[in-house]
């Protein structure tokens, strides 16, 4: 079922592809012929004003020429315009008080068909007084002309040549395109290309000068031809694309799911919580201090096991930030802890590179100096970690004791020193690691670490405790040897700070009835 799954995801996929690149293509190609003829019709209006100014100037200078009447005289006045005439074409003149459709050219008389069933059209240039344009359709409507009209000394008609070989219009194109050239009456002057449909779409294009414009069609087939040449380009672009955000979607993924990533958003979103795990005077059952040990609180209430996680954190950035919100969570979650045992003192692990840097030692000093509780706290160091600097880590932690904190040797017998940090480094407490507590239950020549840690403890008069006692005999062993100060899951589990409260307020209890 899986695997039909798969291959019916794949078929989709490549069904988005091939429809999403014909989609594309189609869309890139109506582009391309819109800007093509956006260009193509602006210069075809451009070409026509300058076919009419051309006109005008023409007219202006027929309009001089010394014109009687249309006998032998005149028409060789015409004619000797016209070969002085720069480009010039058809034109003709009457008389003011002429006969209306009567002008004289160069080949003779002319008449115009006033008995067309299309009257001529007439509108006025504004630009320019006394001239209009004109359209008018010779001999039945079988030609479409368009004409330039200026009255002066005498009443001038030029034709305009429209008719030209537009490179942008191939004749085997033109049934993919239409062009019209129009008055602003909406008459139309000129037609190119034989499209019969509405297209996709229309560009208009207007003369800044004179009453035209001209209006083009964007034809689906002629667009749809096109994109069959960008199909194959654009298939193989989405293909590359959409294989790379593939991967670009798994490497996140695999971000997301890093220990390094939820970190930081664990810690964003205060997800990493002190949890205190209490240290029990055996002699008096009175519980004297407790360890913040962190927590990961998952979203669905899960707390994750620190092994999954402290590495990452001790080795990273984060650390420091996840110290400081343990550090600054400790008064209010132990508020009636504190208030109901004075000597009570709660124990947060440092690493290495905190106990070497002078920055974490000022700010504690600034803390304390605004009235946080340093004498309240004990600073477990392990031996894990290798400390650089042994004079600066030194000299930081003489500044923290005078602050009122214990500083304490944590996980004694596991590390780097062999002995060495407890020479150099000023230690009130040795905490002796679960790994040796585990030996006073077996033979007795196993149990020698152990007993050499505590003599040595008691030999620099540092108080002991010991860590990871799980069972009621190791308890009893460790009393036998002096070893008073205990913590393990014999007692209680690391408990969240009103769980742990209540854990207190439970044992104060205990112990005031049982006294």
């Amino acid at each position: 079922m899986r695997n039909n799954t798969g291959v019916l995801t794949k078929l989709g996929l490549i069904a988005i592809l091939f429809i999403s690149a014909a989609v594309l293509a189609f869309g890139f190609s109506y582009w391309l012929i819109k800007l093509e003829v956006k260009n193509d019709v602006n210069d075809l209006v451009y070409f026509i004003d300058k076919q009419l100014d051309n006109a005008y100037q023409d007219l202006l200078v027929l309009d001089k020429v010394d014109f009687q009447s249309c006998d032998a005289s005149g028409q060789d006045a015409l004619k000797q315009h016209f070969f002085n005439s720069f480009d010039t074409n058809l034109f003709m003149v009457r008389a003011i008080n002429g006969k209306p459709f009567h002008y004289c050219s160069t080949l003779g008389e002319l008449t115009f068909d006033h008995n067309s069933a299309v009257a001529p059209v007439m509108i006025d240039v504004p630009r320019y007084p006394h001239t209009k344009l004109i359209i008018h359709d010779w001999i039945g409507g079988e030609r479409h002309d368009l004409y330039m009209w200026y009255q002066g000394r005498q009443v001038n008609l030029r034709r305009i040549p429209l008719f030209s070989n537009y490179p942008f219009f191939e004749h085997e194109s033109h049934q993919l395109r239409r062009v019209h050239i129009h008055l602003d009456t909406g008459d139309i002057v000129l037609s190119i290309g034989t499209l019969q449909d509405h297209g996709l779409s229309m560009y208009v294009a207007k003369s800044r000068r004179y009453p035209i414009e001209a209006t083009a069609v964007i034809s689906f087939k002629r667009v749809l031809i096109s994109s069959k040449h960008y199909f194959l380009p654009w298939l193989l672009l989405l293909t590359v694309l959409t294989l790379l955000l593939t991967r670009l979607w798994h490497l996140r993924r695999e971000l997301h799911q890093s220990i390094g990533y939820r970190l930081r958003d664990a810690v964003k979103k205060g997800q990493l919580q002190a949890f205190y795990h209490p240290i029990v005077d055996i002699r008096t059952g009175d519980v004297i201090a407790a360890e913040a040990l962190i927590r990961w609180i998952q979203p669905n209430g899960q707390i994750l096991s620190p092994v999954a996680f402290i590495d990452e954190l001790e080795q990273s950035t984060l650390i420091a930030k996840v110290t400081s919100q343990v550090l600054a969570a400790i008064p209010s979650d132990l508020a009636e802890v504190f208030a109901a045992n004075p000597k009570f003192r709660c124990g947060v692990n440092l690493i290495a590179a905190q106990i070497e840097t002078e920055m974490f030692t000022v700010l504690w000093q600034q803390l304390a100096a605004k009235g946080y509780p340093a004498y309240r706290l004990a600073l477990e160091i392990t031996e894990r970690s290798p400390i650089q600097d042994i004079e600066l880590a030194s000299d930081n932690l003489s500044k923290l004791k005078s602050l009122g904190c214990l500083i304490e040797l944590d996980d004694a017998g596991t590390g780097y020193s062999g002995g060495y940090y407890v020479q150099r480094l000023p230690f009130n407490v040795m905490k002796i690691d679960k790994l040796f507590i585990d030996t006073v239950d077996e033979e007795a020549n196993k149990s020698q670490v152990l007993d050499a840690y505590v003599a040595m403890a008691r030999g620099l008069g540092m108080e002991v405790i010991a860590e990871g006692v799980e069972s009621q005999s190791q308890s009893l062993a460790l009393l036998a040897r002096g070893v008073y100060f205990q913590q393990g899951y014999l007692f209680a589990k690391p408990m969240a700070a009103k769980e742990f409260t209540a854990w207190c307020r439970q044992q104060t209890s205990r112990q005031s009835t049982a006294n």
